[in-house]
């Protein structure tokens, strides 16, 4: 079982309610005001997490006949009673995702202003400004923390003949193998050269209809992902071979780009806090407090620095073999 603060904003006078009670799974919470909501706090079994529930606002008050009635006296009153229906939704993030993240990030800067519906824990980003702090602030740190936990491995098959391949969301390439195969069936790997190709064709032409297109690639032969757009270093070059390969790839790349609510990364999973302070930061950078951002920074940067120093530590203490493969 867990527990969860529902609140509701309730459009009516103020003044006028008397008291106002909430029910939900066939429970009756009584609404307590706070502020200029009613809230109270509920029981949520597990099995309803992340769904939508139904919920029932019972609101009593106490009404002028005068509001009801033309003529009547001011002083008289009667009872009236209403209810507002509506569907709420539970979450309880127990792995720290984008949605951990965000919510975290709105409760902390009182951004609510941002998002749809924090009050039914809808944290839903309605002008895309989060998301751009998040994915810039993410950025940000894979840039800062330049080490061999940034890095990976592309796989690609490579048919005959072909040459060109397309990477995306990469910070650059480090090495380049293809995969072989000895006479008893044992893989290995073979580094091989690779040349960045860090142009394409102006952006004009690569706006350009696909027939108009395929002139371009007839008249100079050169490949058609380069009419893609023009994208640095997208591609890389392979001397092509008559047979297929499998290529293997080492990267340094950027985090994954964090869109749903449920999307995870390294900065998500494991430093969740600095990946929040780091999105203020670039909110305040936004909105021209230059001074909160600069002090934000530095305390970002120290704190990597100490992150980085770990995992160096542990690069170092790894047997010899492993350490001159990795230099």
């Amino acid at each position: 079982m867990y527990q969860f603060i529902f609140s509701i904003n309730i459009s009516s006078d103020k003044e006028s309610i008397q008291n106002a009670e909430l029910i939900l799974l066939n429970n009756t919470y009584p609404l307590t005001k706070v502020g200029n909501t009613y809230s109270t706090t509920v029981d949520i079994p597990s099995d309803v997490l992340n769904q939508d529930v139904d919920y029932t606002v019972v609101v009593y008050e106490k009404l002028p006949v005068s509001e009801l009635y033309e003529g009547m006296p001011l002083s008289m009153y009667v009872d009236n009673t209403y209810t507002v229906t509506g569907k709420v939704k539970f979450r309880a993030s127990v792995r720290k995702d984008y949605f951990y993240c965000k919510r975290m990030f709105i409760k902390l800067t009182g951004r609510y202003d941002l998002v749809a519906n924090p009050i039914a824990d809808d944290y839903s980003d309605i002008y895309g400004l989060v998301s751009m702090y998040f994915n810039t602030a993410q950025k940000y740190l894979d840039d800062l923390f330049d080490i061999e936990k940034m890095k990976g491995f592309y796989y690609y098959q490579l048919p005959a003949n072909e040459y060109i391949i397309s990477l995306s969301n990469i910070r650059y390439v480090k090495n380049v193998w293809e995969v072989k195969e000895d006479s008893d069936g044992n893989k290995y790997t073979e580094r091989i050269d690779y040349y960045p190709i860090a142009s394409g064709f102006v952006p004009e032409q690569c706006a350009l209809e696909s027939s108009e297109k395929q002139i371009i690639i007839q008249n100079t032969g050169l490949p058609a992902e380069l009419l893609e757009d023009n994208f640095p270093v997208k591609y890389i070059y392979i001397q092509p071979k008559n047979e297929d390969r499998h290529i293997l790839i080492e990267t340094f790349y950027y985090s994954k780009e964090l869109i749903r609510d449920e999307d995870i990364t390294f900065w998500t999973m494991i430093h969740p806090e600095l990946l929040v302070r780091t999105a203020v930061m670039v909110m305040e950078r936004y909105n021209k407090n230059y001074n909160d951002a600069l002090t934000l920074e530095q305390g970002i940067i120290k704190e990597v620095l100490n992150i980085s120093k770990d995992y160096i530590a542990s690069e170092i203490s790894a047997i010899p073999h492993y350490n001159m493969c990795m230099r």
